[in-house]
């Protein structure tokens, strides 16, 4: 009777850890959805758009009335588009700070370093792409994976 016992809870013993085994496996083959992911998905929108979806949501969980619902969309349309401008006056400053930069890169070194420099430049972008691409597809571990291969 004893050793029945033993074989049976053996055998659910490993049951429940390929059953685990196979969960996990399952989990880690779909795409991770992050915070980034969605701001992505969002930000490829236009405000009017954005601003659609966020009325129909609220119009939905709130039970909004047309009249609430056109300000909440005309509240919303006007908030997306400061964000916009807001961003895009952020994308130009960083752009006019990285050409400045640049230039007195230029003014300080030779021009065989600076060819250097500027090579060096396009090796880090490529490399953040590719750090981003890696977060993007799921692998948490992507930093912990490249160091682990060097």
């Amino acid at each position: 009777m004893k050793k029945m016992n033993s074989i049976n809870m053996k055998m659910v013993l490993m049951a429940s850890i390929v059953f685990f085994g196979l969960s996990i496996n399952a989990q880690s083959d779909q795409p991770a959805t992050t915070q980034d992911h969605k701001m992505e998905k969002r930000d490829k929108k236009s405000p009017e758009e954005r601003a659609k979806i966020v009325t129909e949501k609220m119009t939905k969980k709130l039970n909004l009335n047309e009249q609430q619902a056109s300000k909440i969309y005309s509240l919303t349309l006007n908030e997306a588009k400061e964000r916009d401008a807001i961003m895009s006056k952020n994308r130009e400053a960083r752009l006019l700070k990285h050409e400045a930069k640049d230039k007195e890169m230029h003014s300080i070194l030779t021009p065989e370093q600076y060819t250097q420099y500027q090579k060096m430049k396009e090796d880090r972008k490529g490399k953040r792409k590719g750090l981003r691409k890696g977060q993007r597809n799921g692998n948490r571990n992507f930093k912990k994976d490249k160091m682990n291969k060097q």
